[in-house]
């Protein structure tokens, strides 16, 4: 209560109330009254209040269709796994047609074999399908399915529901070569996949790839807007517009200047921009774009072919602005293998790197090591580009 005192009376207001204070059964009644597991996923998410009240729901649900007497046993004592198990259950039980929001796919790992897609639908479930075969030691080759447990099958090449992030509502998926990170609707980052140069930020990379999800905690904390992922890096972006790094930084596209012993930087650090708010970022093979807020494009990593845009083919190990751009506002940057793209504000496309097959748009395979403007597109205005990988 409140004392409000005014014109020498004093009157008690009651705080307003909340869902803490309603009734647990008539919280229960609400939940177990929302139809779709979508919605169910939404509020497990929205408020702690809810969570026990979809658990409940959901366990009703499969148990009604006969199939809940499997739950095994070591899912009981985690109500996170629990949750994620009666989730994955309801929505396969359910099989409802789902509209697919988004999608990336990963692939071409030198020295193995890597092909796989990955979906995330208008509620927010991710699905998969494809595997990663990596060469494990002792010569033996070892089939995994992203995002799913255990190794990969005949089933392999059919979407499935992703188990490990179903209490999770996914904005946002990013592949690299043989690794995948997806973003919640509340920030946080998960990975899965290849892990033999720290790509999945879990402070080592040691250990088997990981076919579930599982997350980057050293990011708790921080609100991620956006995620990328290169070849063996990754990177994502706060919501103040920091930049953090981790895994493969053999040529500095991490933008973490490093000693060569720190090539591998398996937990996620703080990218340096001297000050500037980033905006935007992408993440190619071996190097990485970052757009301020202001409209200027720093690169950094492998600089082989003019992929910097510097003028030259060095290496970077840190964030450089690319100074051919000075006076151009940009908004968006793709990366690809060996060349990179941007739009400005007027809709205008630059491109620079390696040219093969024609890649820049010039008409010729003539490297490019500062951006050029793409003429055959100058009466058209873009909005979006994407730089493919080979």
């Amino acid at each position: 209560s409140v004392m409000v005192a005014a014109a020498g009376c004093e009157e008690t207001v009651e705080p307003p109330p909340t869902l803490a204070d309603l009734p647990p059964e008539l919280v229960r009644l609400v939940v177990g009254a929302l139809d779709h597991v979508d919605d169910l996923a939404r509020a497990n998410a929205a408020c702690r209040v809810l969570r026990s009240a979809v658990v409940h729901a959901l366990r009703t649900r499969v148990d009604e269709r006969g199939h809940g007497d499997a739950l095994p046993a070591a899912l009981l004592g985690s109500a996170q796994t629990l949750t994620e198990e009666l989730f994955a259950r309801e929505a396969v039980l359910r099989g409802a047609r789902r509209h697919v929001k988004l999608a990336d796919a990963g692939g071409h790992r030198r020295g193995n074999v890597c092909a796989f897609s990955a979906f995330a639908d208008c509620g927010g479930l991710v699905h998969t399908c494809g595997e990663v075969v990596l060469d494990a030691e002792g010569g033996s080759w070892q089939p995994l399915a992203i995002g799913q447990a255990g190794a990969a099958d005949v089933g392999t090449g059919v979407p499935r529901i992703v188990a490990s992030l179903s209490a999770v509502i996914v904005h946002a998926l990013a592949a690299g070569a043989a690794h995948l990170l997806a973003m919640s609707e509340v920030g946080a980052v998960y990975a899965c996949g290849d892990n033999t140069n720290g790509q999945l930020g879990i402070g080592s990379a040691a250990g088997p790839p990981r076919g579930e999800f599982v997350p980057v905690s050293a990011l708790d904390g921080a609100l991620i807007v956006c995620i990328a992922a290169g070849g063996d890096s990754s990177l994502a972006l706060t919501a103040a517009g920091a930049v953090h790094g981790w895994g493969w930084n053999r040529f500095g596209q991490l933008g973490i200047a490093s000693e060569p012993s720190m090539d591998v930087v398996p937990t996620p650090r703080h990218v340096e921009m001297a000050g500037a708010r980033v905006a935007g970022m992408a993440a190619g093979d071996a190097h990485a774009l970052l757009l301020t807020t202001a409209g200027a494009v720093f690169s950094c990593g492998a600089g082989g072919n003019g992929r910097l845009g510097h003028g030259d083919q060095l290496d970077q190990r840190v964030p450089v602005r690319i100074d051919a751009l000075a006076g151009v506002r940009v908004v968006h940057v793709s990366a690809g293998t060996a060349h990179s793209l941007v739009v400005d504000d007027a809709g205008n496309v630059r491109s620079f790197g390696h040219a093969l097959g024609g890649c820049l748009g010039h008409g010729d395979e003539a490297n490019q090591l500062v951006p050029k403007r793409i003429e055959a597109l100058r009466a058209v205005r873009a909005v979006h580009v994407s730089a493919g990988w080979s």
